[in-house]
């Protein structure tokens, strides 16, 4: 069966109606993936530290093709912009979760940024930043062409996430993909480190006996 590739079942039961063209649509697939993919990955994210919504670079810069981070509202206070925050009791510029963001082309920044997230307690969000244009320093080697007016931060089911902000399923399951690829690189790499010191460890110790014993 299908479902015994894979270490979550539920991709199996997922690819298994594609294979059997069960499925009517693409769009359906993507999200009927993004869905178990979500399942699959939140053990892990409880685990972990995750980036905070306020860590996500999405307000643009006036000078390179980069973003500055939401919390920062373009290097402007970050008191004033907790104050723009709606997010009731549960949510906030400190929630942690894997977050994207549509970002603007052509060189028209948007009016508005629309942002998808996965909480670390496995709510679906839906962010709306409503933006103005922000006057230039002209001390500033770079600056934020937007920031915010208010932030909006709305619990909702996976299907109106994707409708409300017009990111395709898969952009945000791409995104997932490519952080637990991160993940892995990054616990590979210290679980190298901390193989190399175990064995510094075991023969240290292994020396300190024997010297012992004479």
């Amino acid at each position: 069966m299908m479902t015994d590739f894979f270490a979550h079942e539920g991709f199996g039961d997922v690819l298994g109606k594609v294979i059997t063209r069960n499925t009517p649509d693409n769009d359906s697939i993507w999200l009927s993936l993004l869905e178990e993919t979500a399942d699959a990955v939140l053990p892990l994210m409880r685990m972990i530290t995750l980036p905070t919504l306020g860590d996500l670079e999405c307000l643009p810069a006036g000078k390179s093709a980069s973003y500055f981070p939401l919390g920062t509202n373009g290097r402007r206070s970050i008191v004033e912009l907790i104050q723009l925050v709606n997010g009731g009791k549960h949510f906030s510029l400190s929630t942690q979760g894997l977050f994207t963001f549509r970002p603007w082309q052509d060189g028209i920044a948007p009016k508005n940024i629309q942002i998808c997230g996965l909480s670390r307690n496995g709510k679906w969000l839906y962010v709306k930043v409503i933006t103005k244009r922000c006057e230039k320093d002209d001390d500033a080697r770079d600056y934020a062409l937007l920031v915010a007016e208010s932030v909006h931060i709305s619990e909702v089911t996976l299907a109106e996430m994707i409708h409300y902000s017009s990111i395709s399923s898969r952009a945000v399951w791409c995104e997932i993909r490519e952080k637990v690829e991160e993940w892995y690189d990054n616990t590979k790499s210290r679980l190298g480190l901390i193989g190399n010191i175990r064995t510094d460890l075991i023969a240290v110790n292994a020396l300190m006996r024997i010297s012992s014993e004479y």
